[in-house]
Parts: structure tokens; C-alpha cells; sequence
């Protein structure tokens, strides 16, 4: 072991890049080049007073201390730890309580830095990675991401939201669902929560509340067809507008043509391996894929004609006034219902049925990219971490990744951020 020599060369280093207060200072520097390990112990002035953790009094008198360990960032692939005689102090109002320090929180074996670090990390990659890559547990990696997401969400401020989306995901197989409400103006995820009913949106309204957001502000909700949404929406929301964008109603379109070609394919050996062909976008599709849908679509064939209504719908969102947007669909409508076609005529009076909140697309702030930007990533969230057995986590990832938190460790001893989240 290398001791006592270090510390007149490196202790004001040391001091300085931990940025270590008075009256606290470095003891020691102790180094086992064995296992490359490294000790910085770390004590404070003889007769300091300290600040009451709890109630702010200042000139608290030590009563005694406890020794504490918190693992700090490496130096030069050292693995690094701070230690301390931590006091407890005496406090006229609160007793005898465990002072902060102000390298690290309370009941943490982390530095500050160190938790930025993983916080930084697992902005972007899997938890499991970031455990293996700092060689540390999994689960403690998991509580620091878990501590200051839940504190960074209890603390923010909702109180200018006024355009939402809400969507449900799967979060594990068995059909369990987590419903997601979208600020689509800040393109972020505000709310995450268990199920998919109307309940969902109950406890987003408080939520809500609970973080000075104004239900009667929310003048515009996306959403899908789904009814407990639209129940859930209508119901907790005065002033709201109901929309169903591109998204999900090109979805539906795009199941009824998958069914189309399921049920022709039976009979016409032609539209076997083409599934693909009618539901990607043309420019997405190679050249060879190109060529053998225009053969196909010479044809005289069911999907070919449904394929044809599917192009004609895609223009309505291209459209900017709400007078021609409703002729087209009304026209398109009529073309759907009179198709001939069991499944296109079912869902042509399924658009019928949604027919203002399809409309109400058109001159909206609301931009169709969002919802399906904003799912994909959550599912490849969710791959990246081949699924999550706890909900409550795949939610915290969620709120990490895609919710714009700013994180930060606000009890008066060291504020640090850093804002998660890039713009999808």
C-alpha cells in the first residue's frame, strides 16, 4: 500500500477536482496497485459546526460520527471510493440527526458525479450494459436512475399544456398495456401508467392537478379510436378536441387491406409473398418490389382496387382546408361504401362514425409524426431490454428516455442537472 506521501503532492489536486468545502479536506490518499483501488479518506476541521439536514439550523454542534463509503468516478481505471467520519449533530428542534455531505445524498453509496454519469449513460443505453460497463450491480444502477426520475417527475411543472396524445403500448406479453399521454407541442411523454381503459385518463387528469396543469387548457387530445379513450377525454377535459390522426386511422386502413389480400390470395396465387408490397410506402419499396406491384396492380383484383382506395385516403392529411377536406372524404366515403368489398365497406363506416374527429385534423397544430415517433421509440426501448418483467420500470425507462426530465438533486447541498431526452 502507497499512503502518506501522496497527499502532499496530490491533496490540492484532489480538493479541487472533487471540489470538496470547507470544512471538510483529504486526510489520505490510499492506492492498492494489486487490485486498482483507490481510497481518498476524507475528514473535517477540529471544532466545525454544521448545518441541521432537516430544519436548516446552522452551528450545529457535532455529538459523533459514523464512517460512510460512497463510490466516486474512476481515476485513470482506479477504481475510486470517497470515505468519511460522518457527523451526526446536535439540533435544538430536531435531536440528534446525520448531517449531508455534500459530495453525495444521503443513503446513497454514490458520489454525485458518479450518479450523473449513470444517469448519462443510461439516457441511451440499456441498463444492463451500463451495469456491466462500470462493472456494478444492476439493481443499485437501477435505483439511481429510479430516484431522480421519480423526483424530477414529481417536480415538474405541466402547467402549460394544452395539445395531447394518448396511446396505449404493450410493456410484456399477456396483453399487458401501459397507457401514454404525449405533450405534443413539447413532444414529450408527461404521463405514464398501468392499462389501457378510461380509468387511465381519470388518473392522468389528476395528475394533472397535482403538477399546476389546468384541465380546462387542453384544447386538443389525439388519440385513437378507441372509445374508453374518447370516454376518457370528453369526460375529464371541457374544452378538448377530439382528433384521430393519420396514424391510427391509416392502421385501420392498412388492416383492411391485409385482410383483403388474405382472403383473395385463396384464390389467386399471384398476391402470395406480397404482403408487404400493399402496406409499405412505394418510395420505401425496391426497385424489383416496385415493378411487380405495378404488374399486379394492372390486374383486375380486389386488393389492387383497395390498395387504390388507400393512396386516395393519404391525401386528405395533405390537405389544409376544412371545406375541401370534407368534400374529398365524403366523396371517398362513398367510393368505400359502394366498393363492393364486405371489409372496406365496414370500415368506410368506421371513418363515418369518427367523422369530426377525423376532420379535425385538418388546420391543426398537431403534427402526424409525433405519436408514431414517439411509440417507436418506446418499443425500441423495450427490445433494447428484451421486455421488462416490472411495469414500473419500463416506465421509469420511459420517463428517462422520453419524457425531457431534468433531473436534479434539489435539498440545498449541491444542485446538479442534466436535462434527458432528445427531440424525436
Amino acid at each position: 500500500m502507497e499512503s502518506g506521501p501522496l497527499v502532499a503532492i496530490y491533496s490540492r489536486m484532489y480538493q479541487e477536482a472533487l471540489q470538496i468545502p470547507a470544512p471538510w479536506f483529504i486526510v489520505d490518499i490510499q492506492i492498492e496497485t494489486h487490485d486498482k483501488t483507490e481510497k481518498i479518506l476524507i475528514d473535517f476541521d477540529k471544532g466545525a459546526y454544521f448545518e441541521c439536514p432537516k430544519c436548516g439550523r446552522k452551528g450545529c454542534k457535532p455529538h459523533d460520527t459514523h464512517p460512510e463509503r460512497k463510490r466516486h468516478l474512476d481515476f485513470h481505471d482506479y477504481h475510486c471510493c470517497l470515505e468519511a467520519r460522518v457527523p451526526r449533530v446536535i439540533c435544538p428542534n430536531c435531536g440528534v440527526v446525520t448531517i449531508n455531505v455534500p459530495w453525495g445524498r444521503k443513503h446513497s453509496g454514490f458520489t454525485y458525479e458518479y450518479e450523473m454519469m449513470v444517469l448519462s449513460l443510461a439516457s441511451s443505453m440499456p441498463i444492463s450494459k451500463v451495469a456491466d460497463m462500470i462493472h456494478e450491480n444492476f439493481d443499485r444502477i437501477f435505483r439511481i436512475v429510479t430516484y431522480y426520475v421519480n423526483f424530477a417527475v414529481s417536480n415538474s411543472n405541466y402547467s402549460q399544456v394544452y395539445s395531447i396524445a394518448t396511446d396505449e403500448t404493450s410493456c410484456k406479453r399477456g396483453h399487458k398495456y401501459i397507457t401514454l399521454v404525449v405533450d405534443l407541442e413539447k413532444r414529450r411523454i408527461i404521463f405514464a401508467t398501468p392499462g389501457k381503459d378510461h380509468t387511465t385518463i381519470d388518473r392522468f387528469k389528476q395528475f394533472l392537478l397535482e403538477h399546476k396543469g389546468d384541465p380546462a387548457k387542453i384544447i386538443e387530445g389525439c388519440c385513437d379510436m378507441s372509445q374508453a379513450f374518447i370516454k376518457g377525454l370528453t369526460e375529464n377535459f371541457p374544452n378538448i378536441s377530439i382528433i384521430f390522426d393519420k396514424f391510427h386511422v391509416m392502421k385501420m386502413m392498412n388492416e383492411a387491406l391485409n385482410k383483403v389480400r388474405r382472403d383473395e390470395q385463396k384464390e389467386n396465387n399471384e398476391l402470395l409473398k406480397t404482403r408487404m408490397y400493399w402496406l409499405k410506402n412505394r418510395e420505401n419499396l425496391k426497385e424489383e418490389e416496385k415493378s411487380r406491384l405495378d404488374i399486379l396492380l394492372q390486374m383486375n383484383l380486389k386488393t389492387s382496387r383497395t390498395y387504390r382506395l388507400k393512396l386516395d385516403l393519404q391525401e386528405l392529411w395533405k390537405m389544409s382546408d376544412p371545406e375541401a377536406a370534407q368534400k374529398f372524404l365524403k366523396r371517398w366515403f362513398w367510393r368505400a361504401t359502394h366498393s363492393r368489398l364486405k371489409i372496406i365497406q365496414e370500415f368506410g363506416w368506421t371513418i363515418k362514425r369518427h367523422w369530426d374527429g377525423i376532420l379535425n385534423i385538418v388546420g391543426s397544430r398537431i403534427s402526424n409524426g409525433v405519436l408514431e415517433a414517439m411509440n417507436g421509440s418506446v418499443q425500441t426501448l423495450k427490445r433494447e431490454a428484451r421486455g421488462y418483467r416490472n411495469t414500473e420500470n419500463f416506465i421509469t425507462m420511459i420517463y428517462l428516455r422520453l419524457g425531457k426530465l431534468t433531473l436534479s438533486e434539489a435539498a440545498g447541498l449541491k444542485q446538479l442537472s442534466n436535462t434527458i431526452g432528445k427531440t424525436v
